[in-house]
């Protein structure tokens, strides 16, 4: 994995804005949220995975299928802790 810097536009405040629910609602017990940037360098939310291992493995596996800028945001940390761009 490659880390990258992405444009200022794609800051913490702005991915720790997005809201998401699964059809578990706030029963998810998830600790890390998985984005992909998009062309005008929003980030769009993927997916929650509770350890950091298996968020890597699943931005891996994502950017396999569709290459791009990923990141990775501990919800816990409420902070950016990788991004990776493949």
């Amino acid at each position: 994995m490659r880390q990258v810097a992405w444009p200022s536009m794609c800051t913490t405040t702005s991915v720790r804005n997005v809201k998401h629910t699964g059809f578990l609602g706030d029963l998810m017990d998830t600790n890390f949220d998985i984005f992909k940037r998009l062309r005008d360098g929003k980030p769009l939310w993927i997916t929650s995975v509770p350890e950091i291992e298996e968020a890597r493995a699943r931005v891996d596996r994502l950017g396999a299928i569709a290459p791009g800028e990923y990141l990775i945001y501990s919800q816990r940390k409420g902070v950016i802790v990788e991004y990776v761009n493949s």
